[in-house]
């Protein structure tokens, strides 16, 4: 997730968690959701893009002006050099060369000192801010690369329904200025004082405020900006919001799609647990007149098992749902190999903050068309309850999703072996239900 992307799923848990300290029963929060305004992150991270790269640029314009007048320690070390190459001699060098005979020479009967002791004042230029600053820089350099793939992902590509991307849209103004702000962060890492610093660690795990750092008008700048740009210090707790986050949408989902919440479970505790997070235990049973929809938490892979009954057909699918802060689905990727029952699942899928990505085979990540999360949402409920009336002669030999004729069928069920698509005919033959869509 981009650093906006976090700033802004902090502040919506927070809302949701005071919106569950009032709503603690599963009943009442469900009931009430419609009060919880829940917005999209992918709406207000548009938003606030162009702005934040206004705030990067300010601050590289500080680190330049820091690189050019940079606070540095002065050491001292005794050394042995030539007598003539030094200046001048403290008493206390003096007396060090007096007492050391190895640096004296007889010359005709007189000694004299051939070498001398000399104290010499070292300007070190590595110092914990200026460390500091190089992390940032670091940082800005990551983020921008991930702004810039981020965007990359969004052009418009050929299709018959859209133009392309034009140089006047929001597209090309965010490439443009990441663009400025890489070459301005390659320029900095050029200089001296860049390369001087990071022949060193420039990793501080937790930074503190120094005097430097609070009392030094540009080296503040850095400061400040640097803690904006940390909502989350272990990534632990940016899975567990990011969870909450997705669950409530699918709670909310479920409930625009007209399913009512099980009576036996409305008196259930959603309310926050020992650990301050939204409780996501609880086994969920949900309505409506043709399915019934199941949510467990499956703790194994940190996602949702969700069984999905066609109360008409008596069948019954089994799904695992992830929720993925990372849009290459590496933590998604990682769990499934972990998965000890993999073929008890129907499908297995993931969905990111702007994608969604099917892993019950290999990982195919699906372009969303930049649809936000709760379309994402939505599509997958409408992908696992699809129903349609269908010719039994045709689709019990046709694929209906890829119209390959490589369809076999076993216990009521038709599989498609080439789009893997799985579907099944209701007892009049008449109607398809999808148990497994699979659209590329």
């Amino acid at each position: 997730m981009k650093i906006s992307e976090e700033r802004y799923l902090k502040l919506t848990v927070r809302d949701i968690k005071r919106y569950a300290k009032v709503n603690t029963s599963v009943g009442t929060f469900y009931k009430n959701l419609d009060t919880l305004n829940c917005r999209s992150l992918q709406d207000l991270s548009f938003h606030s893009d162009l702005k934040f790269f206004a705030k990067c640029n300010f601050i590289l314009n500080v680190i330049i002006s820091i690189i050019a007048h940079p606070h540095l320690t002065n050491k001292g070390e005794d050394i042995i050099i030539r007598r003539e190459q030094a200046s001048s001699l403290t008493n206390e060098m003096f007396l060090k060369t007096i007492h050391d005979p190895r640096l004296w020479k007889n010359n005709n009967g007189n000694y004299e000192p051939e070498s001398v002791y000399y104290y010499q004042n070292v300007d070190d230029i590595r110092i914990y801010e200026n460390i500091f600053i190089v992390m940032l820089l670091n940082m800005l350099e990551t983020e921008a690369n991930k702004y810039n793939d981020f965007y990359a992902s969004l052009i418009k590509t050929v299709n018959k329904n859209d133009s392309l991307s034009l140089e006047d849209d929001a597209i090309f103004s965010a490439f443009d200025k990441i663009d400025k702000l890489i070459k301005k962060i390659k320029r900095l890492k050029n200089t001296y004082f860049y390369k001087e610093i990071s022949k060193g660690s420039t990793i501080i795990s937790n930074v503190y405020p120094t005097n430097i750092l609070l009392k030094d008008r540009l080296y503040n700048y850095c400061f400040k900006f640097y803690k904006t740009l940390i909502a989350y210090n272990d990534k632990k707790s940016l899975r567990i919001d990011f969870n909450t986050y997705y669950y409530v949408i699918l709670l909310k989902t479920l409930k625009e799609r007209g399913f009512r919440l099980s009576s036996t479970n409305k008196d259930d505790v959603i309310a926050l647990n020992k650990f301050g997070a939204v409780n996501l235990n609880n086994n969920l049973s949900f309505l409506s007149k043709d399915f019934k929809i199941n949510v467990y938490r499956d703790n194994e892979t940190e996602g949702f098992k969700i069984d999905i009954t066609n109360r008409n057909m008596k069948l019954k699918a089994s799904h695992l749902l992830m929720f993925d802060n990372q849009s290459n689905f590496a933590v998604s990727q990682k769990n499934v190999k972990d998965i000890k029952n993999i073929n008890s699942y129907t499908t297995i899928e993931s969905l990111s903050l702007w994608s969604k990505a099917y892993l019950d085979d290999k990982l195919q990540i699906i372009d969303s068309n930049s649809s936000n999360e709760y379309m994402l949402m939505n599509d997958y409920f409408e992908d696992k309850t699809f129903t349609a009336k269908a010719s039994y002669h045709i689709y019990s030999k046709y694929c209906p999703v890829c119209k390959k004729k490589e369809v076999e069928f076993e216990n009521g069920l038709y599989r498609c072996l080439d789009c893997n698509s799985i579907y099944a005919f209701d007892e009049t033959q008449e109607t398809i239900w999808h148990l497994k869509l699979r659209r590329y």
